[in-house]
């Protein structure tokens, strides 16, 4: 099974809230600039960032005239998107643009504040927007799930259909019926469990004389 996505997908993951690793190559050196950066992007557009007209990333874009920007999620079930592209334009960008770039990684507060306290007051940032061209995706989900059914097959094999599936359920059910009855003690945030079993008189649990 193919763990390539679609166009929609991989354009719709692209449009969610990543730290999104930009590269691009310096010059004729064999050398290579990536950095993490915050990204915009909204499905069938361009890929804007934002960064200080006199950067490294700045002067690494302009002279080769493209970059690729990668996006992942290393949680289970492992996704990523890498796209790459042109450079379409190099502008000034709105206040107001600056700000929705902020609050997207930061929250409405956040975003506020990260703004004020870091003004542009000469203009210093810059937008580069490029068109996506080349796409890189892949998405693991659909291995995670055979794997889980894999397994869940194998245990229900287990239990069912050997000797030794049997004798685990009966050990089982013989260590559960001898086990004490267990509660929460009921202390907020503890998560704390007691047992009944010698329960002294007056309705006090064992272990919550300890100072709590």
């Amino acid at each position: 099974m193919s763990t390539v996505m679609n166009a929609a997908s991989r354009e719709e993951f692209l449009a969610r809230t990543h730290i999104g690793v930009l590269s691009a190559a310096l010059g004729a050196t064999g050398r290579t600039l990536a950095v993490p950066v915050w990204y915009s992007y909204h499905p069938g557009g361009l890929i804007t960032v934002l960064t200080g007209r006199r950067s490294r990333k700045a002067q690494a874009i302009r002279a080769a005239g493209r970059f690729s920007l990668c996006a992942q999620d290393e949680r289970p079930p492992y996704r990523y998107v890498s796209v790459e592209g042109p450079v379409v334009s190099e502008e000034e960008p709105a206040p107001a643009e600056r700000l929705a770039l902020a609050r997207r990684y930061l929250g409405a507060v956040g975003g506020d504040r990260y703004v004020a306290d870091n003004p542009d007051p000469g203009r210093e940032n810059v937008a580069f927007r490029m068109r996506p061209e080349h796409w890189l995706s892949q998405d693991q989900s659909a291995h995670l799930l055979r794997s889980r059914g894999r397994l869940a097959e194998s245990g229900m094999r287990l239990s069912t259909a050997s000797p030794m599936g049997e004798n685990v359920d009966r050990q089982s059910a013989t260590r559960a019926a001898r086990e004490p009855r267990r509660e929460r003690c009921g202390v907020p945030g503890l998560g704390l469990r007691h047992s009944h079993r010698g329960q002294r008189g007056g309705g006090e649990i064992p272990g919550l004389d300890d100072g709590w």
